[in-house]
């Protein structure tokens, strides 16, 4: 559509297809610090897959659980482990959902570091996409990244954050787009997030757990998670084999809004 970034481009193949699964492994492994193992996970389902080594690591793990996987791009979905290639759908997430996809209600729906690469017009599209996958029991795991944006687009025309959000902005477009914030929840994953040193720093900047809200009143207690990630900011998470955690004095801090 004419309204649209055409993003085509701004991906190439080559600098795009991820190889390792250590990082997706020490994902997997802090949802399932956090979640009990993941004990009873009957559906998962990753927006924003790539190709799909969360999603393997997940049918490894659960092999009767339904899962699926949903890109963009058709040469994610080429290079996904021949063991989930068929359960990534490709889509344009700016795009509503329709049956043709065949997606239904998941108990765990992953989306990281997605939504800073949708138009601004189109973030509740993605919102309102990911909703519909969801019951009321279901855990949605988001980050969104805050880096880029204006900022690159004279160093960079293909520049690929078309919306970076702080964490403000990112909480209160979830919290007025029909979710509700799971603050204990999130606190866990974020220091369970340090437990493997395979974590991707970026990833943890915004990690946040969240459910349907069908409530008319929009919560946002968020501020105890928000204290801890201020905390972060200035100091380093320290676990021992023993899972006693420990917070180190940082020589320096970034500022992540």
């Amino acid at each position: 559509m004419s309204d649209r970034v055409n993003i085509d481009d701004r991906y190439p193949p080559e600098g795009e297809i991820r190889e390792c699964a250590l990082p997706y492994k020490a994902f997997y492994d802090t949802l399932c610090y956090t979640f009990r193992n993941l004990d009873g996970l009957t559906s998962f389902c990753d927006v924003g897959c790539s190709n799909g080594l969360l999603l393997d690591i997940v049918r490894q793990n659960h092999p009767s659980a339904h899962i699926a996987g949903i890109e963009y791009f058709s040469y994610h979905k080429d290079a996904a482990p021949n063991s989930v290639k068929d359960k990534i759908r490709i889509w344009d997430l700016r795009d509503p959902f329709d049956s043709s996809l065949g997606l239904k209600k998941y108990d765990v729906i992953v989306c990281t570091e997605v939504g800073e690469h949708i138009d601004p017009e189109h973030a509740s599209t993605l919102l309102r996409n990911i909703r519909s996958l969801m019951h009321s029991g279901t855990k949605l795991i988001m980050s969104w990244s805050h880096t880029g944006g204006e900022d690159d687009k004279e160093s960079d025309p293909k520049h690929q954050h078309l919306n970076p959000l702080n964490r403000q902005s990112f909480m209160n477009l979830m919290l007025t787009s029909g979710f509700k914030f799971m603050s204990e929840q999130s606190q866990a994953l974020v220091v369970n997030s340090f437990i493997n040193t395979s974590f991707m720093d970026w990833w943890r900047l915004s990690l946040t757990v969240w459910k349907v809200n069908n409530s008319p009143e929009i919560s946002t207690d968020y501020h105890e998670y928000e204290d801890l990630m201020r905390y972060l900011d200035w100091h380093t998470v320290k676990i021992d084999v023993n899972g006693n955690v420990t917070m180190h004095e940082l020589v320096y801090s970034v500022n992540y809004g």
